[in-house]
């Protein structure tokens, strides 16, 4: 099975305050205290719960994307690039999805961005686990400078990597994703959308590089816009928003 390293905070932090809201409200049956405290006890642990099984059945984080329902690769081959792979859960979507892609990883591999042990290694495990490991290989590399040819790629993707960007640095990536792609080339992007789904499990969770006043939705779709591309679908999955993205003549 493949482990992409997730710090346990985020994957199973849910269940430590459920054990404190249930040992209070234990207590507080025990020991008779007031009909509040047991209430509110038993809602935060109820609340608990339900997050950790937003995150484990809605959010998988230690599980391989699943591929929005877009003709991204539709032919189900090419070569494509992930930039900000981490340890491969949107390599593992495109892998699996797209029998016939073979992919290149590009991360500067360096900073967790809350995976522990964010290497190559730990890439290439992943895609070993899967049965992809042979169509995939890993390049450490800064997406704003990606050092490889001109049209090298029929599609590029990334998730919740390239949004971290400020606006200066974004610029470039979206350039240097635009160049490496031949003429007509896909780009599927995602960004954390916080919708109910992340409201409720991660209340204090921020917005991923958007803090404009126009919606997410048309905030990245403008950014992707200028940066030479023209979408050609967009959409929803829980905690995620994502653009299909083709690169324009």
């Amino acid at each position: 099975m493949p482990d992409f390293g997730y710090n346990w905070i985020w994957t199973h932090g849910h269940l430590v305050p459920a054990i404190l809201f249930a040992v209070v409200a234990l207590l507080a049956l025990r020991f008779r205290w007031p009909r509040w405290i047991r209430l509110a006890a038993i809602l935060g642990a109820t609340w608990a719960l339900f997050a950790f099984w937003i995150v484990q059945e809605k959010l998988g984080l230690n599980r391989a994307m699943p591929m929005p329902p877009v003709p991204f690769m539709a032919t189900g081959a090419g070569n494509v690039i992930d930039l900000g792979a981490g340890s491969g859960r949107t390599a593992a979507m495109v892998l699996q999805a797209r029998p016939g892609a073979r992919l290149t990883a590009l991360d500067k591999f360096s900073g967790s961005f809350g995976i522990d042990d964010n290497t190559p290694e730990r890439f290439h495990r992943n895609m070993a686990a899967l049965g992809v490991g042979g169509r995939a290989q890993a390049l450490t590399a800064d997406m704003t400078s990606i050092p490889l040819p001109d049209g090298s790629f029929d599609a590029a993707v990334s998730a919740y990597a390239i949004d971290h960007l400020n606006r200066e640095n974004f610029t470039k990536a979206i350039a240097e994703t635009r160049r490496v792609l031949r003429p007509g080339g896909e780009f599927l992007f995602f960004t954390i959308n916080r919708d109910s789904w992340l409201r409720f499990s991660y209340p204090f969770l921020h917005g991923h590089g958007y803090y404009g006043r126009e919606s997410l939705q048309e905030y990245w779709k403008s950014r992707i816009r200028e940066g030479g591309f023209e979408i050609a679908a967009e959409g929803v999955q829980p905690g995620s928003y994502y653009i299909l993205a083709r690169k324009a003549s």
